[in-house]
């Protein structure tokens, strides 16, 4: 049996659920982070701390399955405002897009 190896350079972003401007304090305190790899974007990872987010998870899961990209949830529509935004500004700050927050 041959292994491959694959050397990756990930990228690695937070997005705070505060920035999403929910108007609920509740749901203010968390997180989104998304794990990309730079050569070719693939998503490897997500985490999510805060309320909720074994509903946001879902997507992240759904997107690692079918070998998605960070571009690819970018280009996926997210209401305003709602705390699946986080999601969506954690992949556009993979590529120093987000909109609601620090691209650093």
């Amino acid at each position: 049996m041959m292994i491959t190896l694959r050397l990756l350079l990930v990228v690695l972003l937070l997005f705070s659920f505060g920035a999403c401007q929910f108007k609920d304090p509740v749901f203010t305190e968390g997180f989104a982070k998304v794990i990309a790899a730079q050569d070719d974007d693939e998503i490897l990872g997500v985490h999510i701390i805060g309320p909720m987010a074994g509903e946001l998870i879902a997507e992240a899961v759904l997107a690692m399955e079918y070998s998605a990209s960070s571009e690819d949830l970018q280009r996926t529509i997210h209401a305003h405002p709602t705390l699946s935004e986080a999601l969506h500004e954690a992949a556009l700050a993979v590529d120093k897009r987000a909109i609601d927050s620090l691209n650093r």
